[in-house]
């Protein structure tokens, strides 16, 4: 039953709990990371969850696979999407300022403080995005095509993949590191990563090579002009 596919267990699942609780075990954690990321607190985003899923249940017959109106992770996910929303209609969304824990507590000390400061980046890059660009965005890491995407915000596939397009050139503007041929990195300061380092002997050999190369041509030619 674990390998089945989701509108056959969506189907079943209206007579038959354990086909719902695939489901639930399929996409309870990305329900959850995508209702804290929108939401930012742990509980809220466990209240959204939960609600989330008792109203899927509650309207499995609503779900028709032969509709041709999307997939069930789409509609899992409009449902999801609508009960964050109300949340923070409710309530607002707790700022950065106010402190970032990661959706799962599972990892040893060394690992959270990366993963930590990794949502604190992502969370940071995302607030400069539109609303629209960040829905999408939202969904996006949430593991939604971009089809699925459109189901649940109610748009095309071709809008969903313009606005992308833009969200993700605006993230690896903040994301991306700055290059180090800028011209401000110093090659033999220890702190850059080796691979950086190494070229600074390089650098240096060649800036002596090509000196010595262009301070012994007037000397040859000097040479050759008294030898005359």
């Amino acid at each position: 039953m674990g390998n089945e596919d989701d509108a056959i267990l969506a189907v079943r699942a209206r007579h038959d709990r354990a086909a719902f609780g695939v489901l639930y075990d399929r996409y309870v954690t990305a329900v959850h990371t995508y209702c804290f990321r929108l939401l930012g607190n742990r509980q809220a985003a466990e209240d959204a969850t939960a609600e989330t899923f008792t109203k899927a249940l509650a309207g499995l017959a609503r779900f028709d696979p032969r509709s041709g109106t999307g997939s069930f992770r789409g509609w899992l996910f409009t449902i999801a999407h609508h009960a964050a929303m109300d949340t923070l209609r409710r309530r607002p969304a707790h700022p950065l300022a106010a402190g970032w824990e990661t959706a799962d507590p599972g990892p040893l000390p060394e690992e959270r403080i990366v993963a930590d400061e990794t949502a604190r980046e992502l969370h940071a890059a995302l607030a400069t995005l539109t609303d629209d660009q960040r829905a999408i965005m939202q969904l996006r890491l949430a593991g939604l095509s971009a089809p699925e995407v459109a189901q649940v915000l109610g748009r095309t596939p071709q809008a969903i993949k313009s606005t992308q397009f833009r969200a993700i050139t605006q993230l690896r503007k903040r994301l991306q590191p700055p290059s180090p041929s800028s011209g401000s990195t110093d090659l033999t300061d220890p702190s850059q990563p080796s691979q950086l380092r190494d070229q600074a002997p390089a650098a240096t050999t060649t800036t002596t090579t090509t000196t010595t190369a262009a301070s012994s041509g007037p000397a040859r030619e000097g040479t050759r002009a008294r030898r005359a």
